[in-house]
């Protein structure tokens, strides 16, 4: 008897368990499932009519009797007799509950899952000349952002595409709601379906590669990260695999589309480009950041000219653009632009641009010209030079103070990259922050050409109000404010960030004088916390603007570089004085005064922290103490 039962049991379980991978193996197998269970209550309610009522005589006749009773109730009506109407009941309850339940259900399943394939992003994408981001991270929604914003340069990027509309395709890890909804946010009215596309994949892997059709990519970029726990040589590797998979799987001989990537280590830089042997342009983050702030350390308020610059939307912007000028020198240009201002040529034929030439340099008709300008438009307009000899005296060139004794407050990957950039500048630096001064010295030990006898390393928590103090801050010229990267959180790094300046303005509250203030953070939400800092830079909208912009025009890249590059042209403020300017002057005139020394003028900063590149040349510019002359300089080494 028990191993009757125990056999029995065995075979519930192995149909269970039938049941169940025919269930799994998807919607057609279910529908199999229900079209047996249909067919299986049709054939006994027409046996139980075969036996049961003498009317019927085939098996057939009853089995079909019995299915329309079971898939339409109408029929009920039509049946006469005990016998009849009671398995035409019960039949049709069946019909119910088995054959439009199940179906029911099982079209509903599946409709969820098709909709939640579909949103998870895992269906392949036919598009051809669009840009592909691979990753999602918090720059992320910034690049597309500008990518969306940006439209004459996009319009030209199209036009060169034989391309109708911009498309951005975004592979991320995964795709769910919140991701939508945080993209959808910060796009706000430029969102669009059309020119959006989310696709869930990781970058590393070929299969999720495909489904975003890289092959026929214009511009693929590797927007890598700010902000992370990883390591940065992890994080580098994993982009550096997805650029020798991209490589790898190119069909033939087909033209790779252009690879914009960001790297942590500059050094990896030439590593990229042997692994994807393509069109590569690379951005080293952390040391075109950290020489951006070494330049704002120099030059108080040079961040403000940088983040117009690099934002095509918002007031000037760097163009480029082919005049198809012969015989003129580059001096000659200059004056017959009245809406832009040249600032230097990319030469025929070569990559590397030529920025604050010499007065004398001739151009050739295939020369780029670079501009700072309000639009591609004014680049093109021209007019006849006009004169503007005057009688002040330039002589002497008056250069910002540089700080004495710097203290950065923070430890991050950005300052070792930091202190080298400081590496010649005369001045005491004291670095504060809780990492081990064992694993700064490990850190440091790579930078060969460091040299660190005017470096201290301090071990303490700023946070505290009671240490900050204790720092004596009002006694530097100059603190940097880093965004304390091992947070886990954007938000809460930046709330770290608030803290400490909190905590420094109590501080300077009492104090007659206090140092200039540098500001690293992460949200572009929290810049008017600052209103006392001298710069704020927000890293993660820099290198989203520039990935973004040389993704559209790759020259770019060469240019941003070369402007953050140490020694070399870079943007320089030089100081204004109003008795020097009893009236107001044009700024034609403040070019010619400043080509002089052989610099470039291109517009001004006032003391209020307003930034006016290119301004009206029928402007007359009133002077005030505290302006100060933004312009294009040549440094022939770290001092100037």
């Amino acid at each position: 008897m028990k191993q009757r039962q125990s056999v029995r049991a065995r075979l519930l379980e192995q149909l269970r368990l039938g049941l169940e991978r025919l269930l799994l193996r998807g919607l057609h197998y279910r529908l199999l499932l229900a079209a047996f269970i249909v067919l299986l209550v049709a054939s006994l309610g027409g046996l139980l009519m075969l036996l049961l009522d003498p009317g019927f005589d085939e098996i057939g006749e009853s089995v079909w009797w019995a299915f329309l009773r079971l898939s339409d109730p109408g029929y009920l009506g039509d049946d006469e007799g005990l016998v009849g109407r009671t398995v035409s009941t019960v039949v049709t309850v069946l019909g119910y509950v088995l054959f439009l339940g199940l179906l029911v259900a099982i079209l509903t399943q599946w409709m969820n899952e098709l909709i939640k394939r579909i949103e998870s992003g895992t269906r392949p994408v036919t598009l051809a000349d669009h840009v592909l981001i691979l990753g999602w991270t918090h720059r992320t929604p910034s690049i597309v952002l500008e990518l969306l914003r940006t439209r004459e340069r996009t319009a030209h990027f199209l036009e060169r595409r034989n391309a109708s509309m911009l498309r951005i395709v975004v592979l991320a890890e995964q795709v769910d709601d919140a991701i939508l909804a945080e993209l959808r946010e910060h796009l706000g009215s430029y969102w669009n379906d059309r020119k959006v596309l989310l696709r869930g994949g990781s970058p590393l892997k070929l299969e999720h590669l495909g489904r975003v059709s890289f092959e026929n990519a214009a511009a693929i970029i590797l927007p890598g990260e700010d902000f992370s726990n990883r390591s940065p040589g992890v994080a580098d590797a994993d982009t550096l695999k997805s650029l020798a998979l991209i490589a790898r799987h190119t069909r033939g001989d087909a033209e790779k589309p252009l690879a914009v990537v960001a790297l942590y280590d500059e050094n990896r830089s030439e590593v990229a480009r042997f692994a994807y042997r393509g069109e590569t342009e690379i951005l080293a983050t952390d040391h075109v950041m950290s020489r951006l702030i070494a330049q704002s350390v120099r030059y108080a308020g040079i961040c403000a000219v940088f983040s117009q610059l690099l934002s095509i939307n918002e007031g000037n912007a760097i163009f480029i653009r082919r005049l198809g000028e012969t015989g003129k020198t580059f001096g000659e240009l200059r004056p017959e632009c009245p809406k832009a201002v040249p600032i230097g040529l990319i030469p025929s034929g070569d990559r590397h641009p030529l920025l604050n030439p010499e007065a004398d340099t001739e151009l050739d008709e295939n020369d780029l010209i670079v501009f700072v300008a309000h639009s591609y438009a004014d680049c093109g307009e021209r007019t006849v030079g006009s004169d503007t000899s005057g009688s002040i005296n330039l002589s002497e060139w008056r250069r910002p103070p540089r700080p004495q004794r710097l203290l950065i407050l923070g430890w991050s990957r950005k300052t070792p990259a930091l202190l080298r950039e400081f590496a010649a500048d005369n001045m005491a630096i004291d670095v504060v922050g809780l990492t081990p001064v064992e694993d700064r010295i490990t850190a440091l030990a790579s930078y060969r050409d460091l040299a660190l006898d005017n470096v201290r390393q301090i071990e303490k928590n700023f946070l505290d109000p009671v240490t900050l103090e204790e720092l004596e801050p009002s006694g530097y010229d100059q603190i940097i404010l880093l965004a304390r990267a091992r947070m886990g959180y954007e938000a809460h790094a930046d709330a770290a960030t608030i803290t400490t300046y909190l905590s420094l303005q109590h501080i300077f509250s009492v104090c007659q004088t206090q140092p200039k203030l540098f500001v690293e953070i992460l949200e572009d939400g929290n810049r008017s916390l600052f209103d006392d800092a001298s710069d704020v830079l927000v890293t993660p909208l820099a290198t989203s603007y520039m990935l973004s912009q040389i993704a559209l025009r790759r020259e770019l890249a060469s240019i941003f570089t070369e402007l953050s590059r140490v020694g070399g042209p870079q943007l320089a403020l030089r100081p204004l004085k109003a008795v020097d300017y009893p009236e107001p002057i044009g700024f034609d005139t403040l070019a010619t005064f400043t080509e002089q020394h052989k610099e470039i003028a291109l517009g001004l900063l006032t003391a209020a922290g307003e930034v006016h590149l290119n301004p009206d040349r029928a402007e007359r510019l009133t002077i005030r103490d505290g302006d100060q002359l933004v312009t294009l300089a040549t440094i022939k080494g770290l001092k100037t």
